[in-house]
């Protein structure tokens, strides 16, 4: 359900900035632009609170704050990207960084 969502929201989103349907909404997306990664800030620094709460006692085996806080970065990259936005506020894809570096500390190989 959240997937239909997504894609959804997505899909509509990229469409009105697009000006598809009304050449003045590509206007107003272009004018919100700055809103929309302000919020995107917001949302990811609500996610890290709360990975910060999840953990305060200590990680699981295989996750742990940092690691979701790499990994709502990453995620919000790949949203925006899906959304047409040129400009990332996450430098890096320090979680793909980090995965690959598990893979090899247990002798995982791709190949």
């Amino acid at each position: 359900d959240d997937a239909q969502h997504l894609a959804l929201s997505t899909h509509i989103l990229k469409l009105w900035a697009q000006g598809k349907d009304d050449p003045e909404m590509a206007k107003i997306a272009k004018e919100c632009e700055e809103d929309v990664y302000d919020l995107w800030r917001e949302c990811v620094a609500e996610e890290k609170d709360w990975a910060e709460y999840l953990f305060k006692d200590g990680s699981m085996i295989g996750l742990n704050a940092t690691l979701l806080h790499q990994y709502v970065e990453y995620i919000a990259n790949r949203r925006l990207k899906a959304l047409g936005l040129d400009k990332f506020i996450y430098s890096g894809d320090k979680i793909l960084d980090t995965l690959q570096d598990i893979a090899e500390e247990i002798g995982f190989n791709r190949t």
